[in-house]
């Protein structure tokens, strides 16, 4: 395979789960999946390489002009809206969670539990989730809240969740 195809189809795996994210205060969006990529990343007004230019992101009208028939994003983009406001004089990026430091890189890599995601499904339940949204203070309540319903991902496997239960237990011991 040529190396072009190669990167091409990098490329192409790469679009999916994209976000923003501030390495200030570690608070994390869903930018809107494909819609993120083709009207902002494709187009050349974010880059994976550089902080975000939240007024360049203001500006592309075709990112926050949708349709109607995609009611998850219409729904999403405001939210998208508060976190660039809100952070806006802290450095901000975008990129995929591997990027960010979302997605665990090997074995022991429990970064993802310093983040908090503002919008967004895929790893909204975090430890600071629990304590800053949540308002739970103690590990019972975490245990109770995954048992009637549908636990994250990282509630299955021992490592983790023994990584998750220490940071909670950092949190609201502060």
């Amino acid at each position: 395979m040529l190396v072009a195809d190669l990167k091409r189809r990098k490329h192409r795996l790469k679009m999916n789960n994209l976000y923003f994210g501030c390495t200030t205060c570690h608070i994390f969006v869903d930018a809107g999946y494909r819609h993120a990529y083709w009207t902002l990343e494709d187009a050349g007004v974010v880059s994976r390489s550089t902080p975000v230019d939240v007024h360049a992101v203001f500006d592309a009208d075709e990112y926050w002009d949708v349709d109607a028939e995609w009611p998850w994003l219409e729904n999403l983009l405001p939210a998208v809206r508060a976190f660039l406001k809100a952070h806006q004089n802290h450095e901000i990026r975008f990129g995929d969670g591997d990027e960010l430091g979302l997605t665990p890189m090997y074995d022991g890599d429990y970064r993802l539990f310093d983040w908090l995601m503002e919008a967004g499904k895929v790893y909204q339940e975090l430890p600071r989730y629990y304590v800053e949204r949540m308002g739970f203070n103690r590990w019972d309540q975490v245990v109770e809240h995954n048992r009637i319903g549908t636990p994250p991902w990282w509630w299955h496997d021992d490592e983790y969740r023994d990584a998750a239960k220490q940071k909670f237990l950092s949190l609201v011991t502060k």
